[in-house]
């Protein structure tokens, strides 16, 4: 019997173990497809710009200190739902500056969004964005990182119009699947448990 209770705690806690071991990498950024799901750009003269976006090499914790100055004067209810580099594709020049625009379905006239902006070295500005019809337009001084900011409206907007992944890249929503791994593991060990004690009876 002391042995099949030994059993059980250990299995318990390796259970325990894998859980925490998942949540703890639900705090990493993800790499998400994210909401925009087009981006053409133009220079100065008018001419396209043969642009691309790229997973960004940096982390998105780098936006905490501009993202909470944001919140204190827009309001808390912001969400990161976008995390991408912005440059120039292999071996095309690029003359900065350069009038770009981000095709998101569900943004409107209306929506909250804000574009935070790294450049190279890594100093970080709020972009003056314009929010449009499927679209938010913005100037870019030079290749960087940005962040796509939008308050809960606008991310359900966004969200309703099927705009790629709205998950926040900071900490993502796997928990409900972590748990169901639990609960299923629990009842495996519970029945596992049962049958041996029967058995030993």
């Amino acid at each position: 019997m002391k042995k099949i209770l030994a059993f059980v705690f250990t299995v318990a806690l390796a259970v325990t173990a894998f859980a925490t071991t998942a949540l703890a990498a639900d705090d990493s950024p993800q790499k998400l497809e994210g909401v925009i799901t087009a981006v053409t750009a133009v220079d100065a003269d008018g001419n396209k710009v043969d642009i691309e976006l790229a997973e960004p090499s940096g982390s998105v914790s780098d936006f905490d200190s501009a993202l909470a100055e944001l919140k204190q004067t827009t309001g808390n209810d912001l969400k990161i739902i976008d995390f991408k580099a912005i440059r120039a594709r292999a071996g095309v020049p690029m003359n900065f500056p350069i009038d770009v625009e981000f095709k998101i379905p569900g943004i409107k006239a209306s929506s909250k969004g804000y574009i935070l902006f790294k450049d190279k070295s890594g100093d970080i500005e709020k972009l003056d964005a314009v929010m449009g019809d499927g679209a938010v337009k913005v100037t870019v001084k030079e290749e960087g990182e940005f962040v796509f900011v939008a308050d809960s409206g606008t991310v359900t907007d966004i969200g309703s119009a099927g705009s790629g992944d709205v998950t926040s890249p900071v900490t993502g929503d796997n928990t409900l699947p972590v748990m169901s791994v639990m609960i299923i593991a629990a009842g495996a060990v519970g029945i596992f448990a049962v049958k041996k004690i029967k058995a030993a009876e």
